[in-house]
């Protein structure tokens, strides 16, 4: 058996890769969490707060299922199953990098994230001198756009969604595991604390003004928040802590690279 540890937004996940049969999809997975992955990989000296099961054995049939297939058979075939109190997660294919990504997401989604005062929102990020600078916006709004303007001064940490934690009372910005429609960035396992949130407006000219009204912040952050009907609740508190404690501004965006870029650099960064 090998062991994998990946460190994604702050959390610990152990993979056990036990070595049956099929090795030849086996060693693809382990090459592909090893390549395509490898910012995530962590030393294993901190505790587990999931271990994932990696077998070769063939799919399985988790429970029966009230609803019947084409044959009328009562039988829910399911790729991996998931024991809550034990904090595991069992499968029994290797699975390729959409497969992975969908596994990894429910364990976080479901029993890590709503549980420690964290959540996940879309958006997308830049990072300067350790710390990030979230821009949100409806579709169209020029969140990507704005973060691709930044290349040479600033790093990208995101196009898509956001994992956002408290710790020891600060917020920190994590990237997610999951593909991102501009990929051509680097991804790691590295935390950056949070300086500053914009919601991007398109302009003649660049401007910065700074949003008072916290409700108004508060309505527009939890329309862009990733999560379950039933976990709302709980990651509501630390949402509204979020928005509490963070500046918030109306970033008025000129689509000139050069422009902009030194706006950001004298106006934000101060540098």
């Amino acid at each position: 058996m090998e062991k994998i540890y990946l460190r994604i937004g702050g959390f610990n996940l152990l993979f056990k890769i036990h070595y049956t049969e099929q090795l030849f999809h086996m060693e693809k997975f382990v090459n592909m969490l090893k390549n395509d992955y490898g910012g995530f990989i962590d030393n294993g000296k901190l505790r587990a707060d999931f271990i994932f099961h990696i077998h070769t054995m063939g799919r399985y049939i988790l429970k029966k299922n009230k609803d019947k297939d084409t044959d009328g058979k009562n039988f829910d075939i399911r790729a991996f199953h998931i024991n809550e109190k034990k904090r595991t997660l069992t499968m029994h294919n290797p699975p390729g990098s959409s497969d992975f990504e969908f596994m990894v997401s429910t364990v976080l989604d479901n029993f890590l994230i709503p549980q420690k005062k964290s959540f996940i929102i879309h958006g997308s990020g830049v990072s300067y001198k350790g710390k990030a600078y979230m821009f949100e916006g409806k579709s169209g709004a020029g969140k990507s756009t704005t973060a691709q303007m930044l290349r040479g001064l600033c790093d990208i940490l995101a196009d898509d969604s956001m994992i956002i934690r408290k710790i020891n009372n600060k917020f920190h910005f994590f990237q997610n595991v999951l593909y991102e429609k501009n990929f051509n960035f680097k991804k790691g396992k590295e935390s950056y604390l949070i300086d500053k949130v914009f919601f991007i407006r398109k302009a003649d000219k660049c401007a910065l003004v700074e949003i008072k009204n916290k409700n108004f912040i508060l309505d527009k952050m939890l329309k862009q928040v990733f999560t379950y009907p039933g976990k709302i609740k709980m990651q509501f508190p630390v949402i509204a802590e979020f928005v509490n404690k963070t500046d918030f501004y109306y970033l008025y965006v000129r689509k000139d690279g050069k422009v902009f870029k030194n706006f950001f650099k004298k106006e934000i960064l101060k540098a």
